[in-house]
């Protein structure tokens, strides 16, 4: 009797936000897991895509692919059908079919499955490193504060402040843009935490409701 080795799969376990994210025909996608991580079986991806974009029309040969809507809306065409899929919508699209989609809503974020994995890799050959990319932007506009201001320390805030890796890479990139050859300027996050300037403006909240208030004007309720 013989028997068959069946090569072994890791779990994947990604928190929100994480995975290989890339700028694919105008819009945000986010590589979960890819062939070389599910033993060739499927791709996962996440897209986040702006209103009024799309896919051009088109046909897999190989693969089939579903569509699970998170928010916003799709308006797709398959094999002639006309879908309208609002959250929570799930669609499927088997290979041979002609399809397209465009977002109806403001913005849509949906995740596509892709059976058997593969279709990752083209979104990585035509797609740019969203991170990266977003790396050297932010290091060309705060380089810009560093050559007006030159500050000891520049603190990130809201969301973006809990993206660690930028603390490292932003930095290094600061030499393309300064125009000096000592950058003494750190780059920190928040003392405590993204809702840091909530936390300043609550702290404020005392002092503007002690000083005098003028006639006639509407003084603001107190926090809950």
């Amino acid at each position: 009797m013989s028997t068959s080795t069946i090569p072994s799969v890791a779990p994947i376990a990604l928190q929100p936000g994480a995975g290989d994210a890339r700028w694919f025909l105008g819009a945000l996608g986010t590589i979960k897991a890819a062939a070389e991580t599910t033993n060739g079986q499927l791709a996962v991806l996440e897209f986040l895509w702006p209103h009024g974009s799309g896919s051009p029309l088109h046909v897999h040969h190989n693969e089939d692919e579903w569509f699970y809507v998170i928010e916003g809306e799709l308006t797709l065409w398959v094999g002639g059908q006309t879908v309208t899929a609002a959250a929570g919508s799930f669609v499927y699209g088997p290979r041979g079919i002609p399809h397209t989609f465009a977002i109806s809503s403001e913005h849509a974020r949906f995740l596509l499955v892709v059976e058997p994995g593969g279709f990752e890799q083209f979104v990585r050959e035509i797609g740019e490193p969203a991170l990266e990319l977003y790396c050297e932007r932010l290091a060309r506009a705060l380089a810009g504060v560093i050559n007006i201001l030159d500050p000891d320390v520049i603190v990130l805030g809201g969301g973006v402040s809990n993206v660690v890796r930028l603390y490292d890479a932003v930095p290094k990139l600061w030499p393309r843009h300064v125009f000096s050859d000592r950058i003494a300027t750190r780059l920190l996050p928040p003392k405590h935490g993204d809702s840091s300037g909530v936390r300043g403006a609550a702290w404020l909240w005392e002092p503007a409701r002690s000083s005098p208030v003028a006639p006639g004007s509407m003084e603001p309720h107190p926090l809950n």
